[in-house]
């Protein structure tokens, strides 16, 4: 027993065999600290807030009562509103221009929905704007030049019908020029002895019948179809992209004479709401061409885009 505290009896002097029982001559070691365990981050960010309710039906729903200006909901640009049409409602929501421009008011039916709409657009000046879809479709899309400042988009059921199934929708938005063409109209041209001379054979021209004299407004254009037969074929683009007007094209000659009307004519059994068609030239003629809009209404959303194009026959 004794030889195992050998070399170790100048420390442990008399107390060998104690220390040989109690372990006093072994140095006294500090425990390690064990390291704290690792915190893991959340995966998410969600909060418990309560809410049990269900999500609302679209980015901006209806807040009514919203019959009036006064009352409008609000809408911003790029995001879908929604909301229900009861019968003879008249659901108001609000948007600002901040950047003039052309602009794209669409109002659709919701899932399921059986409502066939009407919209009415009012901005500054004055500006009124009605527009109901054609007869194949439910759905009215708007396309105008806005000015910048308030405006107030109405939605409306076009029999006063309302109920449950009579949702929609209603987007706001930045748009493109819908068409395209070769040139504008030169004002003044609202008489026949103000008719604009087109020159071009083929032609493309932007007009807009937005009350720009004290009387309806009314575009006038001459054009002089050379000797020989001549098809002039006229064409507009307005109704169908987005115009709220319904244009009818007249052809007259110098006299102020009806030669030629051109309307909404039905083409494979659908509506054409843009009139279209080809006037028969003798040739040798001076004739003028008058852009009439039928409704009565004026403002920037009833422009159009007048296509004429001169064929020798």
């Amino acid at each position: 027993m004794n030889r195992l505290c050998i070399g170790r009896v100048a420390l442990c002097g008399p107390l060998v065999l104690g220390a040989l029982f109690t372990g006093a001559c072994k140095p006294q070691l500090t425990p390690p600290v064990p390291p704290l365990p690792a915190v893991t981050p959340p995966l998410d960010t969600w909060v418990d807030t309560g809410d049990m309710g269900a999500p609302p039906p679209c980015a901006a729903p209806e807040v009514e009562p919203n019959d009036g200006d006064q009352q409008a909901s609000d809408l911003p640009f790029e995001r879908t509103g929604c909301g229900v049409l009861s019968p003879g409602d008249r659901d108001a929501f609000a948007f600002t221009v901040v950047d003039p421009g052309w602009v794209s008011l669409e109002v659709e039916r919701g899932n399921g929905s059986i409502a066939d709409v009407d919209v009415t657009v009012r901005g500054p000046d004055g500006l009124r704007i009605d527009k109901s879809d054609d007869t194949e479709s439910t759905d009215v899309t708007v396309r105008f030049q806005a000015e910048l400042g308030d405006y107030v988009a109405v939605v409306s059921e076009q029999n006063g019908q309302g109920g449950d199934r009579f949702t929609y929708e209603i987007l706001v938005s930045e748009a493109k020029a819908p068409v395209e063409w070769v040139r504008l109209e030169v004002e003044p041209n609202n008489a026949g002895d103000e008719a604009e001379l087109v020159s071009e054979a083929v032609t493309a021209i932007y007009g807009t019948l937005d009350g720009n004299a004290e009387l309806q407004d009314r575009d006038w254009y001459e054009l002089r179809i050379p000797g020989g037969e001549h098809a002039l074929h006229v064409d507009v683009d307005a109704f169908a992209y987005g115009a709220a007007g319904d244009v009818r094209v007249d052809v007259r000659d110098t006299d102020d004479k009806l030669i030629r009307a051109f309307v909404d004519e039905r083409i494979g059994g659908a509506r054409e709401n843009d009139p279209r068609g080809t006037y028969a030239s003798p040739g040798d003629e001076m004739i003028r061409l008058q852009v009439v809009e039928e409704s009565g209404l004026e403002g920037p959303a009833q422009w159009y885009v007048l296509k004429l194009e001169l064929e020798v026959l």
